[in-house]
């Protein structure tokens, strides 16, 4: 049986190897995950099931993707061979890990106010990490607002919500409510928890309305379903940045703005912007065609974007 009997093959991706003078070896590995991918599919279509398993020796330290790997069927064994295709890390108990950006760790930051500084990306992100750790949206109040504290001091309707004197960060002031989602429960028996973005504002009477977006169906109204005196918060502004480990973006969506956790010069801390909404995609070509016999070991996907925030509701699925 070849398929046994094959021996396995092994491919060394290493952050100081190189993609031009590397041949995959332990002594010459490649730099990057495309290139030991290239290696692989490679590998498949010459040797087919006789290429055995192969494992990809992912070696520990940093790599930055600028969008997801892809795997289809040219990075798999065909049915019916029970052979694999492995791509591993440095074991759990060793100190440096294989870390996996889905974006670029950030250099040229500038001071904007206290612990804030500021970047210029020109695009707009929904996420960013610190040294691993997912930072937050810049938001107030700051606290949880579920079971209702936390809420804003104000009150929402369908069309837009009104602050009370006082109840926003100063420096709302300076930077207004661009781009700013409010999040809320409906007031729905609070099963209903609805994200709806601010159209436009008014700083001296306190007041702000939603826009309305397409209709997500036909018949939907798309309208909040708030009642008087829901629980509600805002996030995504600037002027609601006012702790360490929250960001925002400007209302133009070219200057990211950021306060570290830590209070390390902010040169020496990796910060990484995401530029893919996810590592890995994995695509078959047909339903009954699946990709198959991949397995991904001791890799740390660290800050992968997400969708831009739009309408969103749960609900409680016991309700009628």
């Amino acid at each position: 049986n070849t398929d046994t009997a094959a021996a396995p093959r092994s491919v060394f991706l290493s952050p100081t190897g190189s993609d031009a003078t590397g041949d995959g070896s332990a002594g010459k590995p490649y730099a990057s995950f495309g290139r030991a991918q290239s290696a692989v599919r490679a590998l498949l279509q010459q040797h087919g099931a006789s290429a055995g398993n192969i494992t990809v020796n992912v070696g520990g330290g940093r790599y930055e993707l600028s969008e997801p790997l892809v795997f289809d069927e040219r990075d798999h064994h065909a049915a019916p061979s029970a052979h694999r295709v492995s791509w591993v890390g440095p074991p759990k108990a060793s100190p440096t890990k294989a870390r996996v950006l889905c974006g670029r760790a950030l250099s040229g930051w500038q001071q904007a106010w206290g612990g804030v500084y500021k970047i210029k990306l020109n695009r707009r992100v929904w996420n960013l990490a610190e040294a691993g750790r997912q930072s937050n949206p810049a938001r107030h109040p700051n606290t949880n607002p579920g079971a209702g504290s936390g809420q804003l001091n104000g009150s929402a309707s369908a069309s837009g919500f009104s602050w009370s004197e006082g109840a926003l960060p100063a420096n709302v002031s300076q930077f207004g409510l661009a781009n700013t989602t409010v999040l809320m429960a409906s007031g729905f028996d609070y099963y209903w928890t609805e994200s709806w973005k601010v159209s436009s504002f008014n700083l001296t009477a306190r007041t702000a309305t939603f826009g309305r977006p397409a209709p997500l169906f036909p018949g939907d109204d798309v309208g909040p379903t708030v009642r008087a005196g829901p629980h509600f918060y805002l996030q995504g502004s600037v002027g609601l940045l006012d702790e360490p480990g929250e960001f925002a973006m400007d209302g133009a969506g070219e200057w990211l703005y950021y306060w570290p956790r830590s209070a390390e010069p902010i040169e020496g801390l990796e910060i990484v912007a995401p530029l893919s909404t996810r590592p890995i995609q994995i695509v078959g070509k047909r339903h009954d065609r699946p990709v198959r016999g991949l397995t991904f070991q001791s890799l740390e996907f660290v800050a992968s974007d997400q969708d831009p925030e739009g309408v969103w509701y749960l609900f409680n699925p016991s309700r009628s």
